[in-house]
C-alpha cells in the first residue's frame, strides 16, 4: 500500500509556521548576491504559497519549474502553485508546514520541514521530518523544488492500517472507493468522505473525538 507522507508540502499549501518567512528579498530578475538572498527569495514563495497567494507565488517561479519526490530523477512534475490533484485534500485537511534549519548546500536552498494537517490528526499520526530542496535559476527564479522524507527516529504514531482494517470489515465499498488500487486518492469528495469514516472510526475504536474545524 502506498501511502504519500507529503501531500500540502508538495506545493508549499497550508499555513506556514516557520519564523522569518516576511524578509523582502531581492527582485526575482535579478541574480541573487548572497546565501542570505537566496533563502528570502525561498522564503517568499513559501509565505505566498502558504496564503494563497498564487499569482505572487508564480511570479517568483522559473516557467519551466519542477517538483521531484525523494529523488531528482527525470524530467519531475510542474510546479504549479494552488494546481494539482492534491489542492482540495491539503485545502480541506487544512494543511500546515513547518519550517527549520534554512540553509543553503551547493547552491540550492534547503529546510527541514514539518507538516500536520486533520487527516493525520484524525489518525494521532505525527509525520517525521522531511528534508526541502530548492534550486534557483541564474535570475533567481525557483526552477526546481524536491520533497524528500528524512529517517523517522521516533513512532510516528499512525493508526492509518488499523482504520483500514476496520473499514474493510464494516465498510468495504467505501474504503474500496476511498483507495483504488490501496492508494490514498486525493480527488473529487474523499477528503471529506475520509473525515466522515474516520469520526465513525475513532467512535468505534473507543478513541476520542478529534475536532476538525468548520469548513
Amino acid at each position: 500500500m502506498r501511502v504519500r507522507p507529503f501531500p500540502a508540502a508538495a506545493l508549499g499549501l497550508g499555513l506556514v509556521l516557520g519564523t522569518g518567512l516576511a524578509v523582502a528579498p531581492r527582485a526575482a530578475s535579478a541574480p541573487p548576491r548572497s546565501d542570505a538572498d537566496r533563502i528570502a527569495r525561498v522564503k517568499a514563495y513559501a509565505s505566498a504559497s502558504a496564503a494563497r497567494e498564487y499569482e505572487r507565488a508564480r511570479s517568483l517561479l522559473a516557467p519551466d519549474a519542477r517538483v521531484w519526490y525523494e529523488k531528482k530523477e527525470g524530467p519531475g512534475d510542474a510546479l504549479r502553485p494552488g494546481g494539482g490533484k492534491w489542492n482540495h485534500w491539503d485545502t480541506w485537511f487544512r494543511g500546515r508546514t513547518s519550517y527549520e534549519d534554512w540553509r543553503v548546500e551547493d547552491g540550492a536552498v534547503v529546510a527541514t520541514a514539518r507538516e500536520t494537517n486533520d487527516f493525520y490528526r484524525l489518525l494521532d499520526w505525527k509525520p517525521g521530518p522531511m528534508r526541502f530542496t530548492w534550486w534557483l535559476d541564474d535570475e533567481g527564479r525557483i526552477a526546481g523544488f524536491m520533497v524528500q522524507a528524512l529517517p523517522e527516529t521516533e513512532p510516528t504514531g499512525s493508526r492509518l492500517n488499523e482504520a483500514i482494517a476496520w473499514a474493510k470489515g464494516k465498510h468495504p465499498d467505501e474504503i474500496a472507493y476511498l483507495m483504488p488500487k490501496e492508494r490514498l486518492d486525493p480527488t473529487d469528495d474523499r477528503a471529506e468522505r475520509w473525515a466522515t469514516l474516520l469520526a465513525e472510526w475513532r467512535k468505534a475504536a473507543g478513541l476520542p473525538a478529534v475536532k476538525i474545524g468548520k469548513r
